[in-house]
């Protein structure tokens, strides 16, 4: 998960990964999240809202979820 600064401006630009047409289409997005390591947590809650990334990149490398 992600935790932005309360705008919802990432869930708005990726919510096009819900839709179905683009689920039927058989594409896929690799979305990473930036972040520093110190601000990496092991859960965090989420809404039916929030787009889901597939890892961080962080000084220390990626994880991938």
């Amino acid at each position: 998960g992600r935790i932005g600064m309360g705008g919802g401006y990432y869930d708005r630009t990726f919510s096009f990964t819900k839709q179905q047409n683009y689920i039927e289409s058989r594409r896929s997005t690799f979305l990473l999240g930036i972040a520093h390591k110190f601000q990496e947590v092991d859960k965090i809650a989420q809404a039916a809202w929030d787009v889901p990334i597939d890892g961080i990149a962080t000084e220390e490398g990626i994880i991938l979820f």
